[in-house]
């Protein structure tokens, strides 16, 4: 699908899963059910979102502009309960303490590993999961608390 430099692109997901849904909060049972809301600009994408979310509060909305969704998202739209949870600066404290606590845990697995001699590969699987997603945590927690600074 091309989308147009102007347009955005909507998709819906499940806010506790993270998995894909339909428009009406429900799991699609064909791929024809899992459709893309193109806009012809932002404020219309994100007034659309709000209203979704207002109506179906199981769901939130990503919002995506034409390089996709590998490098294009624009927003999070989310029901305002539930975005008190996942977005401000308690939300990135959170991310940013569970992305230190992984760290550590990956050096953890590392010096056991080196301790221990090399035989177990504890360090090298399941210290790299911890590294990777100890990493990734860190950097949403620090970006959510630098974005809520420049507001």
């Amino acid at each position: 699908m091309l989308i147009a430099p102007s347009q955005f692109a909507v998709f819906h997901f499940d806010y506790r899963t993270g998995t894909w849904r339909t428009a009406e909060g429900n799991y699609s049972n064909s791929p024809e059910e899992e459709t893309v809301l193109l806009f012809d600009n932002f404020a219309e994408a994100e007034a659309y979102c709000r209203d979704q979310v207002a109506r179906v509060p199981s769901i939130f909305c990503r919002i995506y502009d034409r390089r996709g969704t590998a490098e294009g998202e624009v927003a999070e739209i989310y029901p305002p309960k539930i975005a008190a949870k996942v977005q401000g600066p308690k939300a990135a404290r959170k991310k940013l303490t569970n992305g230190v606590l992984l760290l550590l845990a990956s050096g953890l697995c590392v010096l056991v590993d080196w301790r221990l001699g090399g035989p177990v590969i504890l360090g090298v699987v399941v210290g790299s999961k911890f590294l990777t997603s100890g990493i990734m945590r860190v950097v949403e927690g620090f970006s959510g608390l630098m974005e809520h600074r420049s507001k």
